[in-house]
């Protein structure tokens, strides 16, 4: 009886030193953040400003149709016209999604006429199809996102089932 009583001492010793030492330590002042070691904050998200787009848009207008620097001097008010318009849509609070999406639209439209007034025909036919590539690649991307999900639910439904 004795060792009995002696073994639940220790066990209650050892509970109630566990329990003051855990309180102990939520009772001190925290350390700073950075002598803890934890992560650098995050990086802001990089984002791309309208002249690089700009920029962007004519040099990939220049390698995939061919512009010459008469054509290329036409194209560059164009290009600016646009950008300008999708960033002063992008940033416009009065407009919802679907006000948005169709502002782009018109954008685009108009943009594309007035490409394909410079643009010869050639240079028309070409950048047709890199768009038709384009939009290719894009679709086949979304279809194979798409795949996995779709041939597990076809997996999952018994044979025989509406």
């Amino acid at each position: 009886m004795k060792y009995t009583t002696l073994l639940n001492a220790v066990v209650l010793l050892v509970i109630f030193t566990a329990h003051d030492t855990v309180r102990a330590q939520s009772a001190e002042p925290s350390a700073p953040a950075e002598s803890i070691g934890s992560t650098a904050p995050a990086k802001p998200k990089r984002t791309v400003g309208p002249d690089a787009i700009k920029r962007a848009k004519l040099t990939n207008l220049r390698k995939e149709v061919g512009l010459t620097a008469e054509e290329e001097a036409k194209v560059k008010p164009i290009v600016d016209r646009f950008v300008d318009g999708v960033q002063a849509a992008k940033h416009d609070p009065s407009l919802d999604s679907r006000a948005k999406r169709q502002q782009f639209s018109t954008l685009r439209d108009r943009y594309n006429a007035e490409l394909d007034e410079v643009l010869t025909a050639d240079q028309q036919q070409k950048l047709a199809s890199l768009k038709a590539q384009r939009l290719a690649r894009l679709r086949a991307g979304r279809a194979r996102s798409t795949a996995p999900a779709e041939a597990q639910e076809s997996a999952t439904v018994p044979a025989g089932t509406p």
